[in-house]
């Protein structure tokens, strides 16, 4: 809406309620004005004026702001807590319930109330305290600069509650805020924002609050970064007095040879050396390491420059060293202490002695950023290298040597997965691979940022587990096979993605994502100013791209333009017809604005490529069953992308018909309509894109390769899609089809219909007797079948005695004979229901056995009162795993059966690879066994 100008007498202004949703500038110029509005900017110029933001209830979202722009010549000073504001102008204005600011261009003082505020810096010397409340800083735009954050340097103090702002752009400009929680900026309409915590850096805040003091340093008598040689011995005599006298021991060779590589790891990095010294020879090092029994810690240690002879000591407690393996808790104690010996503080006050005026950030003061924090992590991992604020301190300290200065490859596996680690690199062009990963990892590539990858020892995900160090570029990122966050940095990257969902984003740089696969094999779509590149055969996801300039595929590079987007499309048409459509609409430029054109011709057939979108393609008789062509879209100003139209042509189908018997049908090598009608019919399509409707009875689909060669999709109404990722069975649409035959596997397309009509507790109970009597997943016929039988009124305990007697035909897997007794028998329920290796203890041997002995319990029965004693485990902190185990294995039999469908060809198959999977189940982690089903869950879209 239009400024509202007010005159420069004393005005009284009230915005209209029924204007209280649009956003006015009301402009009061000179005079003691009042001002009331519910929303919007006033600015008070001279005079005494009041101005009130209307409240309305429960409508906290209505902001109005005031602001000194207008070009006061004194300075402006704020104080929305007070309700007041000098403003410039020797006048004097009352604020009530305003909560935002906007500065003038010179200099200005803000200060916040106990609410949020938001605050809009000046072009001039600006001070803010935003006092309580989530308080928002918006940076200065002169005029209509583009600006961007680097256009700015932050310095953040080590606690956060301070930034020093200034501009390379707004030479005038500064700004020093104080208890704000964000800073932002707009641009283009577009609102950028970071928290304060985001533009914190790790060498400011080791420099800041992990070196302990200039004095506290071995070239103390030389500059900061001053390379220097430090002696140390490993004490060799228990001492009279202090820490180490009390059960004092040495260091043992293993555990000397581990402090020896730790300094030598410090020396690869940084500008110290180490130099040992015998004490046997009666001279002693600068820094001792000696053991002893220590009350309330795990090691005691000394400043360089402090304590006398002891500084830079370093006594480990006796129960700190019984493991000191990289990831341990001895380990990252023994870092710790030695960190201490070389001048790094705590970054927090944890210590009695501890009085530092400053702690860093909660954010930055965990055991993954520096081994001198006393925050562990959730995932229960522990140090294994420095992190990556120690080696920022100790470059500060002593000088920086170079590491991996040529093209190295960082490829990460167990190490990482099991504990904190850092990565150092100051040169060459470099890749890191998280290809190895169990699940999926989120890698950020920027320096002094953290990243996670892999599986803990306890089957939990990592989180935030590795640190990229300060100075340190990886230009090239391999992700897992998972879903993946992956972002790179300032340098041109190169990042792969592989299969899963993967989210990439370049970051700054000439960014490139790279595909495994030809361009063909990928469908590229753009909304929100982003590109997303998916599988068509759906082999390797859905990839969600950002600041990436190049697409890379095994066939050839796409080079991207960040304007003028548009979209790949797919088109079926009969052979000899044409196919007349509108390309895709341009997803950043208004209708009309986009001009269309064709840059490659379609290979078999014939495609026109209108200005305005418009194509048509013809279908050339004999020209084979795909083709595609490539068109640009551009805005006229220099901007253009190129996409593809593939196109799908059905040759002229082949109709076939069954009867109302049970008939054998094969399609032929093209285009197939197969109608089956009544009975239970076998159907194989073959080659080309059928049409197949089983019709009534219970009708298999048969194809010829394994099922992990073909994507699975069901699209409503009972019909379903089966495409071959090898193309030799086309992509065929299926109706009142009940199962689909491959040549390793099975899938039921009714067993999750049938699963959801029976009572959940009986069908949890079916598949706890397979693990019961088979430790085996079931299959989805067998499930179907004995649902059926549920349903139609066989109890459980009666289908139990039948599944005793099934096993006993299989008694080389399944352990049950018809002559076992009843304890061999108890033996082999415990094993399988409560995961007990040896079977039964005694006592319950004996009371299971009474049971069978008096009749009281069939082995049927009694199998369903054991499945009900694991369930009552649950939470238990002796026996809980015994129930979480048996509840791993019916999620993975669910997902198996039910969920899936599957089931094996062979009847031996079943039985073998079913108790492989349920082997795999542990109680903290069903990823192996899922795993070794061999099947991508996102191939089977059945439900």
């Amino acid at each position: 809406m239009p400024d509202i100008r007010l005159t420069s007498g004393n005005d009284t202004y009230t915005q209209p309620e029924t204007d209280k949703d649009l956003w006015p500038t009301v402009l009061a110029d000179s005079g003691d004005d009042n001002v009331r509005v519910y929303s919007g900017s006033v600015i008070g110029g001279k005079g005494n004026d009041t101005i009130t933001q209307i409240y309305i209830e429960n409508q906290l979202w209505r902001q109005a702001m005031v602001g000194y722009w207008d070009g006061p010549p004194g300075k402006v000073v704020v104080d929305l807590l007070g309700g007041w504001a000098l403003d410039g102008w020797g006048t004097r204005d009352t604020l009530i319930g305003i909560e935002n600011v906007a500065a003038s261009w010179g200099d200005c003082d803000m200060y916040g109330s106990n609410n949020s505020n938001a605050f809009f810096l000046g072009g001039g010397k600006n001070l803010v305290d935003g006092r309580a409340g989530f308080d928002l800083v918006n940076l200065p735009i002169p005029g209509n600069t583009l600006i961007s954050w680097s256009d700015f340097k932050f310095v953040v103090s080590i606690d956060g509650k301070r930034v020093d702002v200034t501009s390379t752009k707004l030479g005038d400009f500064s700004a020093t805020l104080t208890n704000v929680e964000a800073i932002g900026y707009w641009l283009n309409d577009v609102h950028y924002q970071k928290t304060i915590t985001e533009l914190a850096t790790v060498q400011d805040l080791a420099t800041g609050g992990l070196v302990q003091g200039a004095s506290n340093r071995w070239n103390a008598s030389s500059a900061l970064g001053t390379s220097v040689e430090v002696s140390f011995s490993f004490v060799a005599k228990a001492p009279s007095a202090g820490v180490g006298a009390n059960q004092f021991r040495t260091f043992t060779t293993a555990e000397r040879e581990i402090v020896r590589k730790i300094l030598t790891e410090i020396s690869g990095f940084a500008g110290i050396t180490f130099k040992e010294i015998d004490e046997a020879s009666g001279q002693t090092g600068a820094m001792r390491f000696g053991v002893s029994q220590q009350t309330s810690s795990k090691g005691t240690s000394y400043f360089p420059g402090e304590a006398g002879d002891s500084a830079g000591d370093v006594w480990m407690d006796i129960e700190s060293m019984l493991n000191l393996a990289p990831g341990s808790e001895g380990y990252a104690a023994l870092l710790h202490e030695i960190g201490h010996a070389l001048g790094l503080r705590h970054p927090s006050n944890v210590d009695t002695n501890d009085h530092y005026t400053q702690e860093i950030l909660p954010a930055f003061n965990q055991t993954v950023y520096s081994v001198m924090s006393q925050n562990y992590s959730s995932d229960g991992l522990f140090p294994s290298t420095w992190g990556n604020m120690d080696i920022a301190a100790l470059r500060y300290l002593y000088g920086s040597k170079g590491v991996n200065t040529g093209n190295t490859s960082f490829v990460l596996g167990d190490v990482q997965a099991s504990s904190q680690t850092s990565i150092i690199d100051d040169g060459g062009l470099d890749s890191l691979d998280a290809s190895a990963s169990k699940v999926g990892v989120s890698i950020d590539l920027q320096a002094g940022h953290l990243s996670s990858y892999g599986v803990t020892t306890s089957g939990t995900p990592a989180v935030n587990n590795m640190s990229i160090a300060v100075g340190t570029v990886i230009e090239n990122l391999i992700g897992s096979n998972l879903d993946d966050y992956l972002l790179g940095n300032d340098a041109d990257n190169n990042i792969t993605g592989n299969y899963g969902n993967d989210w990439i984003d370049g970051g700054l740089g000439t960014d490139t994502a790279l595909f495994l696969a030809p361009r063909n094999n990928y469908l590229i779509t753009t909304a929100f100013g982003k590109t997303f590149v998916a599988s068509r055969d759906g082999s390797s996801g859905f990839d969600t791209l950002l600041n990436i300039e190049k697409l890379q595929f095994s066939d050839g590079t796409l080079v991207l333009s960040s304007k003028a987007l548009g979209a790949d499309a797919e088109v079926i048409v009969d052979q000899g017809n044409t196919y007349t459509g509108t390309l895709p609409s341009s997803s950043d430029l208004a209708s009309g604005a986009a001009t269309y054109q064709l840059l490659k011709a379609a290979g078999s057939g014939v495609a026109t490529v209108k200005a305005n979108g418009e194509f048509t393609y013809f279908a050339t008789p004999g020209g084979g069953v795909s083709d595609s062509f490539t068109y640009t879209l551009s805005d006229g100003k220099g901007n253009s992308n190129q996409y593809t139209v593939f196109v799908q042509i059905n040759a002229d189908a082949q109709t076939q018909n069954g009867t109302s018997g049970n008939d054998a049908l094969l399609g032929t090598a093209v285009n197939d309509l197969i109608n089956a009608q009544a009975g239970d019919d076998t159907i194989t399509g073959a080659g080309g894109n059928d049409v197949i409707e089983g019709g009534a009875g219970v009708d298999t689909a048969v194809y010829k390769g394994k099922l992990a060669d073909y994507k699975l999709t069901a699209t409503g109404g009972g019909v379903y899609q089966v495409y071959s990722k090898t193309g030799i069975d086309g992509t065929d649409t299926l109706a009142r089809v009940e199962k689909l035959q491959f040549s390793d596997m099975t899938v039921n397309l009714g067993v999750q219909a049938a699963a959801l009509a029976a009572p959940a507790a009986g069908v949890q109970r079916l598949m706890e007797l397979y693990v019961a009597f088979f430790n085996r997943v079931p299959d989805a016929d067998g499930m179907a079948y004995w649902i059926g039988e549920m349903q139609a009124g066989r109890s459980i305990n009666q289908i139990a005695d039948i599944f005793y007697g099934a096993g006993v035909q299989f008694s080389s897997l399944t352990g049950f004979t018809a002559t076992m007794t009843n304890t061999d028998f108890i033996n082999v329920i415990y094993k399988n229901v409560l995961g007990r290796a040896d079977g039964a203890d005694a006592g319950g041997l004996a009371y299971w056995n009474g049971e069978l002995t008096s009749g009281r319990a069939t082995r049927g029965s009694l199998v369903s009162t054991i499945l009900d004693a694991a369930h009552s485990f649950k939470g238990d902190t002796t026996w809980g795993w015994v129930a979480n185990l048996l509840d791993n294995k019916i999620a993975v039999a669910k997902a198996f059966s039910i969920d899936w469908g599957l089931g094996y060809a062979l009847p031996d198959d079943a039985i073998k690879h079913g108790m492989e999977i349920a082997a795999a189940v542990t109680p903290n982690d069903i990823t192996k066994a899922i795993a070794l089903i061999g099947i991508n869950p996102g191939d089977l879209q059945l439900f």
